[in-house]
């Protein structure tokens, strides 16, 4: 036992409240064989209370009451192993709620997140769509009609202006490039940045189920352990001596002798049967 033990026999004022203290660490309180009071772990190792909280035994039975009230070390063990198992198996529908749980997680969000990137550039296009037809507008009106139309286009103030027109829709469709380029890397990090928070929620599930497995197999071992010190010995039980196997000519013999008793009595049989002679049935009425 660690040396929280005297922490936690301070803070206990009866025998519940000290057997709450141990199960929180993984001990369980029980009665030893000639210890008295005794703390047992999952790998089944044994501490006595007194020693290791450094306290008087009859302090302890003022505190704990008697020993006898207390589960002998196989009904302690075995209390341990049915907690275990069932606590595993807790964790175990948690786990599989949790991933559950983080992958509806996942879709609910990455739903979501579609949606509204999807509004957000339908919204973006048809505000360039919008300004688009405003600036073309702009730049048409700056063209004059009628007579002072033809007289730009013979001083040549026309294709000055068409030329104008011309730079300032190459720079518009690069504005309106830059701010479509800005909402796509923008998504995309939103779309990143949505698959790492799932990954690591996913790697933590993932710990946490190796830890399971982990728990899973030392609780296996347990239970071998203990089912291997409570199987019999029968090693060392004497083993029955088997019968010499008979020689050859001993088991023909055997059997000639066998042969020859069954033919006397078959003779003595058929002499007494007054009907039946050597040669078959009687004709005699």
């Amino acid at each position: 036992m660690p040396d929280r033990s005297k922490s936690r026999w301070a803070i206990s004022d009866s025998r519940s409240a000290f057997e709450h203290a141990l199960k929180e660490r993984g001990y369980y309180l029980a009665r030893g064989d000639k210890r008295g009071f005794v703390a047992v772990d999952m790998h089944y190792e044994v501490y006595s209370v007194p020693k290791q909280v450094d306290v008087r035994t009859k302090q302890i039975k003022e505190r704990l009451g008697d020993p006898k009230e207390l589960l002998a070390l196989d009904e302690a063990r075995d209390a341990m192993a049915q907690d275990i198992g069932q606590n595993l198996g807790r964790l175990y529908n948690e786990q599989a709620k949790a991933a559950q749980a983080n992958k509806e997680r996942f879709e609910r969000d990455k739903t979501r997140l579609v949606e509204q990137q999807r509004a957000e550039r339908a919204r973006l296009m048809t505000e360039l769509r919008q300004r688009q037809v405003l600036e073309q507008a702009q730049r048409q009106e700056q063209f004059r009609r009628g007579l002072l139309g033809l007289w730009d286009r013979i001083t040549g103030e026309h294709r000055r202006i068409k030329e104008q027109n011309q730079i300032a829709t190459l720079a518009a469709q690069q504005r309106d490039q830059r701010e479509r380029d800005k909402l796509t890397f923008e998504q995309l990090e939103q779309c990143r940045s949505l698959q790492s928070k799932a990954k690591v929620r996913a790697e933590r599930l993932g710990e946490r189920a190796k830890e399971l497995q982990a728990d899973k197999q030392r609780y296996l071992v347990m239970r071998m352990k203990e089912a291997q010190e409570r199987r019999p010995e029968r090693a060392h039980e004497p083993q029955r001596p088997q019968p010499p196997p008979e020689p050859a000519q001993e088991t023909c013999e055997k059997q000639r002798r066998e042969h020859i008793e069954r033919r006397k009595r078959e003779a003595r049989s058929e002499t007494k049967d007054p009907g039946r002679d050597q040669n078959g049935p009687s004709l005699d009425r």
